[in-house]
Formats: C-alpha cells, structure tokens, sequence
C-alpha cells in the first residue's frame, strides 16, 4: 500500500500533536550566592530579585592582560624560590612573617614547619583585625602566605607551600612532620 500526501500529512500533524503535549524536567540551575553554590529555586525572594539583575560579561584577552599589568604594577609580585634576592646574606632572608587562618586547611603544614624555623619572624591571623591590616598593607591574597624579608625588610619572597620553603631552607628543617 502507498502512502498519499494526505496520508503524511495526517501523520505529521499527530506528531506534532504529540510533540506539543511533552513536558519535560524543570532545570535546577546553581549560581553563587554570597560566597557559595546553591540552586536559584531554593531563594528567598529577595534573592531571586537580584539574579534578575545579574549582568554578565566577557574580557577579551587584552583586557585581561591589562588588569593583569594594572594589579602587577600596584601590588607585591609572587617570587619563586630560586628568584630570591642574592644581596640578603648567604642567600637566606633575615625575617618572616607567616599569613594564616584556623580555617586554612593548608596552614597547619606551613605553620609547623615556620615553627621550626630558626629566624625572627611573626605569625599573623587573619581572621583578627592585626591580621587583616597587614594582609591588606603587603598585598596578600590568600593563605597560607609567607613573606621573606630581607635586613632592610624588603620582601625579598612570597611562599606559599613546604615545598617552596624547603627550596629556601634547605635541610635546615627538613625532618619535620608535614
């Protein structure tokens, strides 16, 4: 048997019949909302206000290589390990001062290990307002963070892991439980 013209028209008015009767899942959609993830149908109606207004955007890659010089010019720049200054005496600095946070959990390492470490330093949370003041005058971003100074207290480097310091003093410390 043939099928006619009308034949597949019929049937491809039932499938669009069917097609307009399928109802699918609602989407969970997930946005940040105060520095965590949560899904935009649990909100407060407040909330849910706001995310109208969101606005999104997009840097291109000159852009961000302009912010990038910008923040670079204006605050201390990450130094590698094998970076630090040759003028501080026999290569090590002369000070310390260790950023972190009872909330960091990659500080405990960082603090132990600075604990044994034989230089003046200074071990500031950053969860008190000393804390916060000198994260802020230093340019400090996260934790943990140790700033190396020379005699003149120039940052002479930035850590941030054992791996660094260890880089930096070498078997001083090295039996350490990390």
């Amino acid at each position: 048997m043939e099928r006619t013209v009308q034949d597949i028209d019929k049937e491809i008015a039932a499938l669009e019949a069917k097609y307009n009767e399928v109802e699918g899942t609602q989407t969970e959609i997930y946005t940040r909302i105060v520095g965590y993830f949560r899904s935009v149908a649990n909100w407060n109606k407040g909330k849910r206000e706001e995310y109208n207004y969101r606005k999104t955007f997009e840097l291109n890659d000159k852009q961000i290589k302009q912010r990038m010089a910008a923040v670079t010019d204006k605050e201390p720049r990450h130094v590698a390990a094998d970076e630090i200054n040759s003028s501080v005496p026999q290569g090590k600095p002369a000070s310390y001062k260790l950023f972190h946070s009872q909330f960091c959990r990659n500080c405990p390492p960082v603090v132990r290990f600075m604990n044994n470490v034989e230089m003046q330093g200074e071990m500031l949370d950053v969860t008190g307002d000393i804390g916060v003041e000198q994260a802020k005058q230093y340019g400090v971003k996260s934790t943990p963070t140790v700033l190396l100074f020379d005699e003149n207290n120039n940052v002479v480097g930035e850590m941030h892991t054992v791996e660094e310091l260890q880089k930096i003093f070498g078997t001083t410390v090295q039996n350490v439980a990390v």
